[in-house]
């Protein structure tokens, strides 16, 4: 009998239909560019671009890569663009750094003036959603500016040492953005006195005296920082914790080791006035990793002590009757470097703010002088795991209203924009892995169609 299932062609039409499926499948992964089309680095695409400093002749743009490139600006009054910025740092050093955050200044540019810019990071270059991103240039202004001293302070990381790489940006309510980039001991200067209106057609007034500070590392961790401006300088802040300085809006002092002390011909007051943290100098080392602290402040005054480190102590103490007070942790201290901060009210009312470095050497070489607990203070201390009581969570740095609202720079550092010349939208490092497998799968499913083609026509044999 020939009256077998392979005479009724059966595998023939199972045959058709597996390379069917395994030809749509496949063309369906390359049409979508998964498996042989190549793909921008997604580590490469820019993230939280903003414009900021912006002045009648410059401006700068800022922005952060999840992996570390070479960056730069293509800029130019109209979409053809034409010319070059790179880093601040690589125009200074002259020569070309692979970087996270990108921070670079536009400069000699027209005032009230159009410009257009791409971003190139390493081979790609990225638009604004298939255009280029548009920034424009204030007026030039004739009065002269104000007479504002600039904001200063310095950052540190939680385990007490200088960030790599950290952007610090400022405004006041009705002002520009202005930036800067931390310096290699972690401190800043931002100058306030060229700080204009929003809309940078003048000088801002300063008539509002609270400022927000935004500062981002190259861990993409965040701190925000609201204080008055008569808090010069800002208290040393930790990277990736949130602070609020604006319930004390007296007028402070310092932030350095010692506050001023009036004459020597004021006698009482400048007795009554001195406040201070006695117990160490700036940058001493402890030996023991529950140090006691001594300082001076106004007789039966409440003093607040911060102490930023891992544990995030806070607590207050109250000076003696002869303006002394003393304070020891109950905890011991992580090794590394800390930073302690007091604030107490002077003689006057106002309210001072002083800021010292220390440091705790590793466990096993505590000395005996120091080594058993002191119970002086009466107060325990309360452990806190942020300093801001109630501060928005991690807020970012937002684009100035300058960028045409069309084409606002998105901020989702899972997307980014899309580089230029790439025909659909990459899925991810995660989709890679799996898209590739289902190729191989199709291209299986072709073959295997095929060969049980060739087998019903007797076109091969087993």
């Amino acid at each position: 009998m020939k009256n077998t299932i392979w005479e009724k062609r059966i595998p023939t039409i199972l045959g058709i239909i597996f390379i069917v499926i395994g030809i749509g499948l496949t063309s369906l992964l390359v049409n979508q560019g998964i498996i042989f089309i190549g793909k921008a680095a997604p580590g490469s695409s820019p993230v939280q671009l903003t414009i900021t400093n912006v002045t009648d002749s410059s401006f700068t743009v800022t922005y952060l890569t999840e992996a570390e490139t070479v960056g730069s600006v293509n800029y130019g009054k109209d979409q053809k663009l034409g010319q070059i910025a790179r880093d601040d740092r690589d125009q200074q050093s002259n020569t070309l750094n692979s970087r996270i955050i990108h921070n670079i200044t536009i400069r000699s540019l027209s005032p009230l003036t159009k410009y257009y810019f791409s971003i190139t990071n390493g081979q790609e270059t990225y638009l604004n959603e298939g255009s280029p991103y548009i920034a424009q240039t204030g007026k030039v202004i004739s009065d002269l500016p104000p007479d504002q001293l600039p904001l200063s302070g310095k950052v540190i990381t939680v385990s007490g040492t200088t960030p790599k790489e950290a952007l610090i940006s400022a405004s006041i309510d009705g002002s520009q953005t202005i930036s800067t980039l931390l310096k290699e001991d972690g401190s800043y200067i931002l100058p306030l006195n060229s700080l204009r209106n929003s809309d940078f057609s003048s000088y801002f007034d300063f008539s509002k005296k609270l400022i927000r500070l935004e500062i981002i590392g190259d861990d993409f961790s965040k701190s925000s920082i609201i204080i008055s401006l008569e808090q010069n300088p800002v208290p040393t802040v930790t990277l990736s914790k949130n602070y609020d300085f604006s319930s004390q809006l007296e007028p402070i002092a310092s932030s350095s080791a010692e506050t001023n002390i009036l004459p020597t011909n004021s006698t009482d007051t400048a007795v009554k006035n001195t406040v201070s943290i006695s117990s160490f100098a700036e940058n001493d080392n402890f030996t023991d990793n529950q140090p006691l602290f001594k300082g001076t402040a106004q007789p039966n005054e409440t003093v607040k002590i911060t102490i930023h480190s891992d544990q995030g102590i806070e607590t207050t103490v109250t000076a003696n009757s002869f303006g002394n007070w003393t304070y020891r942790p109950t905890q011991q201290l992580s090794p590394g470097q800390h930073t302690m901060t007091i604030s107490t009210k002077d003689s006057t009312g106002a309210t001072r703010f002083i800021t010292k470095d220390f440091t705790v050497s590793e466990e096993g070489s505590q000395v005996t002088e120091t080594a058993t607990p002191s119970a002086t203070p009466t107060l325990s201390p309360t452990v806190v795991p942020t300093l801001a009581p109630t501060l928005t969570p991690t807020p970012t740095i937002t684009p100035i209203p300058l960028l045409t609202p069309t084409n606002t720079p998105t901020p989702t550092p899972s997307l980014g924009p899309t580089p230029v010349g790439s025909p659909t939208p990459t899925l991810g490092p995660t989709g890679s892995s799996s898209a590739t497998e289902f190729g191989i799968l199709g291209l299986g499913i072709t073959l295997f169609g095929f060969l049980l083609f060739l087998l019903a026509r007797g076109s091969i044999v087993l």
